[in-house]
């Protein structure tokens, strides 16, 4: 049993398993030696020990008696990479150098969790690790399978200088670790940059010296290892005008913030330089007068910021945006030129790969998706999500046509009710050149917004639709007046997709008079839609109201307590001038009586006896007396007036007034009195 160079591997348990059930086994020496007896048969011999990989990985096969078997194996070794304040380091090589070695045989890169893994292994090594700004401890000695931790510490240079950008003797470099210093460098004459080494966790690092004064403590971790970090300095001594301070944020698309920003401001007499920090922020110390704030990093663009300082400046924004590069390749890697690159965020904005498939496009704000195009073929990825200067988007023409897809589905709104009548299109960035060429021999319409209608089509009464003849990855739009709907992008693969559209909600106003016309305030207008959904609202002192967001069709009433509302509207659609019109809600009563002629108990019929309502619109009406002289009526409300008329008689009264019911509301008559 052997390891590299007939290194023997103790404790390797080595197995006979026959073919007729036999089974033998055994552990090898110090050495890697074993020997299995009173075997019988042919069977397999195969060997194993926690942790290790043995070859062959079968074993061997025997038949009798068998000396000079041989196993070989390998082992792996795994762990991590930290600070001595146990934070992971990314991207710290880690080696294995076998003894005697020249060069490291194996080799492993941490991850984000400072984690790496390495099999294979054969024999004994000692363990390096490595990385820029770190310092580490040896690693372990290791010969088997195990899991080891190394521990280093991290540095940074320290830049003293003054205004003019030259180095300040004297000054005192100040390492704190919770406020307490632990570390001091001096420094010396004509020295501008010192490194710092050895630190562990957060620490703050300040730059003193008397007569002087520097950019403010900065506060940093093992996130700054390998990094510079400036202190600028003013000589107080030296009579000079007042100066102030300038801080703000330096952002590149929404409000996203850029750290290790170089700003500058850049005055006639005076130059200050600042760095931001992880969250964009920048501190310029010793400003003055009439300047310009500006800011630099390589791929990024940032506008000026033109100042006049005459006291302490906060919250200066510095806005920015970024610059990706990228390449085009076919399947044998070589650059392919005249490929349009969209953002698909801004169809607008695009470019197109030159003659060895390099591209470039500036101006990019957030996050945002790259699409390569070209008629008739596809890509590898078909698009990428790029944030930052950092990306570098690569994309492979691939030796094929864009094959065609349909896709299909159903568009509701918020209820789960079918949208009938919507247009729903298929967008693909445009070519640019105005149209192209669709799998038919016809054309694409170009949009103002630089997309092409590659398909289009509208939902039926139950809101389904389909789009045919679809190539690579288009955006499907859908659009219908007081609906609003999300835009999905879609590619092959995809053959169903359904969309919510939210209905726009509309306004209904109006006023609400009494019946003689005047603004009634308080009332309560009421909108039901046919989902059961209200809304509500009260009329102000002038009797107006207004009812926002309505959705679907509703029925709107108003109400008062003692009032009757008769109308009841429906609308679904923005109205104005909806009016309604109340009339004081009186108890109804009942009158009655009778008419005699004057002097006799002898009855007068025919006589219509008029009922007049005072105090509401109601309008008039009239009874007639039956052959007994009598009359009545019901459901009055109010105050009324009652007065008999019958063409040649005078009544007495003429009128009677009444408020309540009154059931001998009488009256005697003479004839030849009246016209």
């Amino acid at each position: 049993m052997a390891g590299r160079e007939d290194e023997g591997i103790g404790a390797v348990e080595v197995t006979f398993e026959g073919d007729h059930g036999l089974t033998r086994s055994t552990v090898t020496t110090a050495q890697g030696n074993f020997q299995l007896s009173d075997l019988s048969g042919p069977g397999w011999v195969t060997a194993a020990k926690e942790g290790w990989d043995f070859e062959p990985q079968k074993g061997h096969y025997v038949q009798g008696e068998t000396t000079g078997l041989r196993f070989f194996g390998s082992y792996k070794v795994d762990g991590y990479v930290l600070t001595e304040s146990g934070e992971p380091v990314e991207g710290a090589e880690v080696t294995f150098m076998a003894d005697g070695a020249v060069l490291p045989e194996f080799t492993a890169t941490t991850n984000a969790q400072g984690y790496f893994s390495v099999s294979g292994l054969t024999t004994t090594y000692s363990i390096e690790v490595s990385t820029a700004g770190f310092a580490f401890e040896d690693g372990p000695e290791v010969s088997g399978p195990t899991s080891v931790e190394v521990r280093g510490t991290y540095e940074v240079t320290v830049v003293v200088k003054d205004v003019n950008g030259e180095a300040i003797p004297g000054a005192t470099i100040y390492v704190k670790r919770n406020g307490i210093t632990y570390d001091i460098v001096t420094t010396s004459d004509g020295k501008m940059g010192y490194t710092l080494k050895g630190l562990e966790g957060p620490v703050e690092i300040e730059v003193l010296k008397t007569g002087w004064q520097f950019t403010p403590a900065v506060s940093i971790d093992s996130s700054w290892a390998g990094r510079a970090i400036i202190f600028e300095g003013r000589d107080l001594t030296e009579p000079t005008e007042p100066t102030y301070t300038v801080s703000g944020t330096v952002t590149a698309g929404d409000n996203h913030p850029v750290a290790n920003v170089t700003v500058v401001f850049e005055g006639n007499d005076v130059r200050v330089e600042a760095t931001t920090d992880s969250e964009g922020k920048f501190t310029l110390v010793g400003v003055r007068g009439i300047g310009v704030i500006k800011a630099s990093k390589a791929g990024y663009a940032f506008d000026a910021y033109p100042v006049d300082v005459e006291s302490n400046m906060t919250d200066i924004e510095l806005k920015g945006t970024y610059m990706i590069s990228g390449k085009v390749i076919d399947k044998d890697g070589k650059g392919v030129g005249s490929v349009k690159i969209v953002v698909e965020e801004v169809p607008a904005k695009y470019t197109f790969s030159d003659s060895s498939g390099q591209f470039t496009l500036a101006g990019l704000e957030g996050a945002v998706t790259l699409v390569p195009v070209k008629d008739d073929v596809a890509f590898d990825p078909e698009f990428v999500e790029v944030t930052g200067p950092d990306d570098s988007p690569v994309f492979k023409l691939l030796d094929q046509t864009v094959p065609t897809y349909t896709v299909s589905g159903r568009v509701v709104d918020e209820y789960g009710d079918p949208i009938p009548e919507v247009q729903v299109q298929a967008l693909r960035p445009a070519n640019g050149n105005g149209s192209s060429g669709d799998d038919n021999g016809g054309t694409e319409s170009e949009n103002d917004n630089g997309t092409n209608v590659v398909a289009e089509t509208w939902t039926d009464l139950d809101g389904h639709y389909t789009l045919e003849g679809l190539q690579g990855t288009v955006m499907i739009k859908l659009t219908k007046s007081g609906h609003t709907f999300t835009e999905k992008t879609v590619s092959a693969g995809t053959s169903n997709l359904d969309f919510l559209g939210t209905l726009e909600g509309y306004t209904v106003s109006g006023r609400v008079f009494d019946d003689d016309g005047s603004q009634l305030a308080g009332v309560l207008v009421t909108a039901v839609n046919d989902k059961g959904e209200t809304w509500t609202t009260t009329t102000d002192s002038s009797g107006a109201y207004k009812l926002n967001g309505l959705k679907r069709t509703n029925t709107i009433r108003a109400e008062k307590t003692g009032y009757v509302f008769e109308q009841v509207h429906s609308v679904s659609d923005s109205t104005a001038g909806l009016h309604f019109y109340g009339r004081p809600d009186l108890q109804s009563y009942k009158a009655a009586g009778k008419i005699w002629i004057t002097g006799t108990a002898n009855p007068v019929p025919g006589v219509e006896v008029r009922i007049t309502f005072i105090d509401s619109s109601r309008s008039p009406f009239k009874v007639v007396t039956n052959s007994e002289g009598e009359w009545e009526v019901d459901g009055l409300a109010g105050k009324v007036m009652i007065v008999p008329q019958k063409p040649g008689w005078v009544f007495d009264p003429a009128s009677r007034g009444i408020t309540g019911e009154d059931l001998y509301v009488n009256f005697s008559g003479t004839y030849g009195s009246g016209d």
